[in-house]
């Protein structure tokens, strides 16, 4: 991640909130639909996600929120996801995945329980296991349901490699719980290019009647002169050309930094024999070059030219919004508690200071001017939800629950 030493760049951005807008059919006007304010520990890894949804009275409640545990090395151990209880007005458990390493920091194993409120107690879900080469390529991978208190196979893949690390075939296979054995189900078979690029990808599925494989798809991946990916060809075979025909296609375009912009998504019509827009997302940046924004737009309606669903989701950098000249100059400010649950929010600053108290979008709920030392703002009118506490220099988040 690239760090420039200009005034008014942004050093690394470390996402403090995330801001999820809907829109309604073919119309431009953004509408708010969910807020994810994220917590970091003191290795600035995440350890909590709170989700925020509005309820049917208009007002932000808590949803969700995951929780995550890591180990000495920093690899997530646990993902906690929980749902938040109005009535009781607390947090219940809904899912975890806990994952083990191997000695070289790989995943080797990925459990899933789901919480049985009745037993009060953790019940097995799934399970993933992995597997390594001496180059840390992941060789197979191992899935397993829990059903009658036993783990029963699902899925086993295999893959395979070229004396030079390039993937070079991988093969999926289904486990038959009659005959209790592995059967082939699909393989994938990868071509490069002289400059090591992927070239093409053959998807092949297997007839167990004839015991042969028959051809399913074949993607095809073209690059610009950067050696960057600009088409992906998606081909389906058709037996009546003995041939693979038009399917599907993905167009990449960059900005002059050679960040994507806009990945189009568009699939072939037999009818008139043309391609039609299918879906596009679309990115923004930082001038550090680290995402601010991410559009993605769904379901095209061709009566209306417009796609049906839109959403963007805005990557909030809190930390990582003062100018760099400015950092070494900046006023301290302290806010606590934080989450907030009593309705008096405690700032003590280093100096005197006009503070704003705003909403995500900008709108001021509270304006105040601080005293050297310790503050207290009356914030009891404020419903639940992610707030900025802004001064001139600084700016931070404030939850309140």
């Amino acid at each position: 991640m690239t760090l420039f030493v200009v005034v008014l760049t942004f050093a690394t951005c470390r996402v403090d909130t995330v801001l999820t807008y809907k829109y309604d059919p073919g119309l431009s006007t953004k509408k708010l639909e969910r807020i994810d304010v994220k917590h970091y520990n003191a290795a600035n890894l995440i350890d909590t996600n709170v989700n925020f949804q509005k309820n049917t009275s208009g007002v932000w409640v808590k949803f969700a929120r995951s929780v995550y545990t890591y180990n000495a090395a920093n690899l997530i151990t646990e993902i906690l996801n929980q749902g938040f209880d109005t009535t009781s007005q607390q947090w219940k458990n809904g899912n975890r995945t806990n994952s083990t390493y191997d000695g070289a920091n790989n995943l080797s194993q990925r459990v899933v329980q789901n919480w049985n409120a009745a037993l009060l107690a953790w019940e097995n879900n799934y399970q993933e296991e992995y597997t390594y080469n001496a180059n840390k390529k992941p060789v197979t991978y191992h899935s397993r349901i829990w059903s009658s208190s036993v783990w029963v196979n699902e899925f086993f893949d295999s893959a395979y490699y070229t004396p030079t690390n390039k993937q070079l075939l991988k093969v999926l296979r289904n486990w038959n719980t009659t005959t209790n054995i592995w059967e082939p189900d699909t393989r994938y078979t990868y071509y490069y290019a002289i400059t090591d690029s992927l070239t093409e990808v053959d998807l092949e599925y297997y007839n167990k009647l004839t015991g042969l494989w028959k051809n399913g798809f074949q993607d095809v991946y073209t690059y610009n002169t950067n050696n960057t990916l600009v088409t992906l060809e998606k081909r389906k075979w058709e037996d009546a050309i003995f041939d693979y025909a038009n399917y599907f296609k993905e167009l990449y375009a960059y900005t002059a930094q050679n960040w994507l912009e806009n990945r189009t998504q568009l699939i072939w019509n037999t009818t008139t024999n043309s391609f039609d827009n299918y879906a596009v997302d679309s990115y923004e940046y930082y001038t550090s070059g680290d995402l601010s924004a991410q559009e993605e737009y769904r379901n095209w309606l061709p009566a209306g030219s417009y796609y049906r669903f839109r959403t963007r989701y805005e990557y909030k950098c809190i930390a990582g919004t003062v100018a760099i000249d400015n950092v070494a100059n900046e006023s301290t400010l302290s806010i606590y508690p934080n989450p907030l649950t009593t309705g008096i929010l405690t700032v003590e600053s280093n100096e005197i200071q006009h503070v704003l108290v705003m909403e995500i979008s900008g709108k001021v709920m509270l304006e105040s001017d601080l005293q050297k030392g310790e503050n207290k703002l009356d914030v009891r009118h404020l419903s639940a939800g992610m707030y900025l506490v802004k001064t001139k220099q600084q700016t931070q988040k404030l939850v309140i629950e």
